[in-house]
C-alpha cells in the first residue's frame, strides 16, 4: 500500500504486487498502509466525530481495479504555446506534469488526433492532408507523447479525433472544403477507418509509440457498425491488435443501451467513456445499463474527458477537481479520469481563457499555465496538486478500491477537499485526535496543518504527516 495507495473520500486504493511492497518499505516509519487515505478521510471527519469513533474498512471486499488519472492535450491547440518554450523551462514544465511521484505524476495521456478542422480553441494538423499524403511530424502531439513516455514509460496513451480532413467520406467534399465535423454522416466511411489505422500504425513505426486506447469521434453520434468494423481491422493487424476502443466519448447513453442489446458491439468496446458526467458535487449514478456492463460484463467506466468547464485552475477550481476525481468513483464507480486539459497554453483571446488584468495570461483551464514562451514565464497551479493527491500514491493496475462506511460518506464528500486545499497560512497545530481504522490507531496531531500548508513542488506538505501516522496491520498489506 503506502506510496502506491491513496484514498478517495469513501474509497481506498489497495495496492497489490511486488512493486507496491517495495515502495511500502521505503516509506518513513515502515509500511504506513493508508497514509494518504487517512489524510483525506480524517480531514473531513475530524470536525464531526468523537475521538474514539472508528472508520470501518473491510479489506475482504475489494472493488474494481484503479485505472489511473490523466489529462488531455487537444480540443483545439491547448498545448500550442508549450512547444515554443526554450529549455530548460520547457523540460521543467514537462517534468512537473509527467515524472512519477513528482508534481502531477500523470498516469494517462490523451491527445487529439489532428484533423485540419477547428476543434475548440484552434485547429490541429492532420497526419493526412490528402488521401495520398502521410506525415507523422506535423503538430506537437507526437512530440508531447514522446516526452510523456520518456518521463513515464508506464503512462497509457489515448487518441481521439475531433475532426477529419474533407477528403474523408464519400468524396463529395472537394479541396478547400471544411473538415468533416459536427455530426457529418460521411465520417463513418471505409476511408476514415483506413485513416485511423494509418495513424495508429504510423505513430508506432515513426515514433515507436503504442496507442493503448482509441476513441471514435469526440462528442458526436457514433455508428455501431463502424465500431465493430474498426475492432476487426485492429485485430487483423499485429501492430494494433492490443489497442482498446473507448466509446462513445460523449454520454453514457445510448451507447450503454446499445451494448446491452448488441453483443458484437459489446465485445468491440473495451471501455465506456463519458464526458463530464460528474462536476464537483454533482453527478448521479450511471444508468442501469452501464452498471450492468460494468459489474456483469467487466466494462470499466471512465470520465474520458472531465472536470467542470465553469472552473479555472485556481484554488476554487482545484477543490472542484479533487472532489470530482473522488466523486467519480463514489457516485458512479468510475476507475479513471482524463482531465481537460493538460495545460493552459494558448492565447488568452481564445475560449476558456480568463484574462484578469493581474496574472500573466490570466487564468485558464488546465493543470498548469504556460502562456508566454517568449519570457519563459509559467505557473504551477493548484489543480496540479488536486491530481497529485491521487497519482503520487497509486499505481494503475495494482490498486483496487475498498469502500468505507456509508454513514460518513456525506461528510467526507463535503468537507475533505475544503480542508485539503484551504490556504490558511498559519502553522498552528490542530487539536490532537485519534481514529481507529481496521484496528489501527492513527494519531492526527498536526495532520490538518500538514494538509492546509500551501503545496510546492519538491516539498509537498503531506510528507510531513507521514511520521505521525501508525501503520495498517501487516496482514492487510498483501
Amino acid at each position: 500500500i503506502g506510496s502506491c495507495c491513496t484514498g478517495a473520500d469513501s474509497a481506498l486504493h489497495v495496492c497489490q504486487g511486488p512493486e507496491c511492497k517495495r515502495q511500502v518499505a521505503k516509506m518513513p516509519g515502515g509500511p504506513i498502509g493508508m497514509a494518504t487515505f487517512i489524510a483525506w478521510v480524517l480531514a473531513g471527519a475530524a470536525e464531526g466525530y468523537a475521538e474514539d469513533q472508528s472508520v470501518p474498512i473491510d479489506f475482504s471486499k475489494l472493488g474494481p481495479v484503479f485505472d489511473g488519472v490523466g489529462a488531455l492535450s487537444g480540443g483545439g491547440g491547448t498545448s500550442r504555446l508549450l512547444y515554443d518554450y526554450e529549455e530548460p523551462h520547457r523540460s521543467t514544465i514537462l517534468d512537473a506534469l509527467f515524472v512519477p511521484k513528482a508534481g502531477g505524476s500523470l498516469q494517462m495521456f490523451k491527445v487529439e488526433m489532428g484533423g485540419d478542422g477547428q476543434s475548440t480553441e484552434a485547429t490541429e494538423p492532420s497526419h493526412m492532408h490528402t488521401e495520398d499524403d502521410e506525415n507523422y511530424e506535423r503538430g506537437y502531439e507526437f512530440w508531447l507523447m514522446k516526452e510523456a513516455k520518456k518521463r513515464n514509460p508506464a503512462i497509457k496513451l489515448y487518441a481521439l479525433a475531433w475532426t477529419v480532413p474533407a477528403w474523408v467520406g464519400d468524396g463529395q467534399h472537394g479541396p478547400g472544403s471544411m473538415a468533416i465535423q459536427d455530426g457529418d454522416s460521411n465520417y463513418y466511411s471505409q476511408n476514415n477507418l483506413d485513416y485511423h489505422m494509418k495513424y495508429l500504425k504510423g505513430v508506432r513505426l515513426k515514433h515507436n509509440l503504442t496507442i493503448d486506447y482509441v476513441g471514435i469521434w469526440n462528442e458526436a453520434a457514433y455508428s455501431a457498425d463502424w465500431i465493430v468494423r474498426f475492432r476487426r481491422a485492429l485485430d487483423a493487424d499485429p501492430d494494433t491488435a492490443l489497442v482498446k476502443i473507448v466509446a462513445a466519448d460523449k454520454d453514457w447513453t445510448p451507447i450503454c443501451d446499445d451494448m446491452i442489446k448488441n453483443e458484437t458491439l459489446r465485445d468491440a468496446v473495451a471501455v465506456l467513456g463519458a464526458h463530464y458526467p460528474v462536476k464537483g458535487a454533482g453527478g448521479k449514478p450511471t444508468p442501469a445499463s452501464c452498471q450492468l456492463l460494468n459489474t456483469v460484463h467487466g466494462k470499466p467506466l471512465w470520465t474520458s474527458e472531465g472536470w467542470s468547464l465553469s472552473e479555472v485552475n485556481n484554488w476554487q477550481g482545484a477543490m472542484n477537481l479533487g472532489l470530482t476525481i473522488n466523486q467519480n468513483y463514489v457516485v458512479q464507480r468510475q476507475t479513471a479520469m482524463i482531465v481537460w486539459n493538460l495545460i493552459y497554453s494558448w492565447y488568452s483571446i481564445f475560449p476558456f481563457a480568463h484574462p484578469d488584468g493581474v496574472t500573466v495570461g490570466g487564468v485558464g483551464h488546465g493543470l498548469m499555465s504556460a502562456t508566454e514562451p517568449w519570457s519563459g514565464h509559467y505557473r504551477i497551479q493548484p489543480t496540479l496538486y488536486a491530481v497529485a493527491h491521487t497519482t503520487q500514491f497509486t499505481t494503475p493496475g495494482q490498486c483496487r478500491y475498498v469502500s468505507v462506511s456509508k454513514r460518513i460518506r456525506n461528510r467526507l464528500l463535503s468537507q475533505a477537499h475544503h480542508d485539503t486545499f484551504s490556504r490558511r497560512g498559519t502553522c498552528k497545530t490542530p487539536r490532537s485526535a485519534k481514529r481507529r481504522v481496521a484496528g489501527s490507531t492513527l494519531n492526527l496531531n498536526r495532520l490538518l496543518w500538514c494538509l492546509r500548508v500551501g503545496h510546492r513542488i519538491g516539498r509537498p506538505s503531506w510528507r510531513q504527516c507521514l511520521p505521525h501516522l501508525h501503520s495498517i496491520p501487516p496482514q492487510h498489506l498483501s
